[in-house]
């Protein structure tokens, strides 16, 4: 369970790096979020 919790707070972390260099790209990572919840 923690380890889960940190690995997603990584996820998100690298998810918000992403978001600064590439801004148009928030659809593509929703949708990465998005399968990578159904995972």
């Amino acid at each position: 369970m923690v380890y889960i919790l940190f690995s997603f707070s990584a996820f998100i972390r690298g998810l918000r790096k992403l978001f600064l260099l590439h801004p148009p790209r928030r659809f593509a990572a929703a949708m990465y979020i998005y399968n990578y919840g159904l995972m």
